[in-house]
């Protein structure tokens, strides 16, 4: 009988140590409080207001679990040695998420702010997911999900951020079963 066995420490965000880790997540909830908080100012109707908050703050909740999924789970401490302001930038990028931000305001200037401190955590996050390689999940071919392809465009109906390229990926039509189904997709 064997009494002592070598254990072997798995990372991951959730308790199957999937390994999938993506700042798209907190970047999409941050694009929403964004948009709620536009919609908030160009409506007077108080019961749409109401509504409006309460949708916002469970939003701006799920931008900061999503970073502190990546802050504590993904990034390891030879993260934070070669990028020494990482800590910084997610307490800056949760507090605007919560109570002094994407929570405590409906001011969309402060929901830009949320989703420009998030763009800096997905830079280097895929500069440390590409080995280093100064490498957005644009430029990327990488798919988190071997038949899915990245596909980058530059259409606005596909836009999250309007003026900048969206990435997502896309079933090639390769792996479709027949002539009447269509090629699934996903933002990142």
């Amino acid at each position: 009988m064997r009494w002592f066995h070598s254990v072997v420490t798995a990372y991951a965000h959730c308790d199957l140590p999937c390994g999938v880790y993506d700042p798209a997540q907190a970047r999409i909830e941050a694009e929403s409080v964004k948009a709620i908080m536009e919609k908030y100012q160009d409506n007077d109707d108080p019961v749409f207001r109401t509504r409006a908050l309460l949708i916002k703050e469970q939003r701006a909740e799920l931008v900061k679990h999503h970073l502190w999924v990546l802050w504590t789970d993904y990034f390891k401490p030879p993260h934070f040695e070669k990028y020494p302001q990482l800590h910084d930038l997610f307490n800056r990028a949760t507090k605007a998420a919560g109570a002094t931000g994407g929570k405590g305001s409906v001011d969309p200037a402060e929901g830009q702010k949320l989703l420009d401190l998030i763009a800096e955590i997905d830079t280097i996050f895929w500069e440390t997911k590409n080995d280093g390689a100064s490498m957005t999940p644009s430029a990327s071919s990488e798919s988190p999900t071997p038949d899915l392809a990245r596909i980058t465009t530059d259409d606005p109906t596909k836009q999250g951020n309007p003026g900048k390229p969206q990435s997502f990926y896309q079933r090639p039509a390769a792996h479709l079963d027949g002539p009447d189904e269509v090629a699934e997709s996903a933002p990142i």
